[in-house]
């Protein structure tokens, strides 16, 4: 609803932006460190099957946050 250029927004609608800017900037910022984690595993071990297993493990790492943050939000 528009009144005078100002725009209403009710408090449950607010309250859900504002968790969802969180979830948005959580998300950013898991990805930057996952894919920081990513390449430093990448430049210090070499290949074989054990980096492998790392590297699935930090993939891991961020399907599951995202997926937590996603079922039950930020702090």
């Amino acid at each position: 609803m528009w009144i005078k250029g100002y725009k209403f927004v009710n408090l449950e609608e607010e309250a859900l932006n504002y968790s969802k800017g969180k979830e948005q900037l959580f998300v950013e910022e898991l990805t930057r460190q996952c894919e920081e984690l990513d390449t430093f595993i990448v430049k210090h071990l070499a290949p074989c099957p054990e980096r492998n297993h790392v590297m699935q493990s930090v993939r891991e790492v961020f399907l599951w946050a995202r997926y937590c943050s996603e079922l039950n939000g930020v702090k």
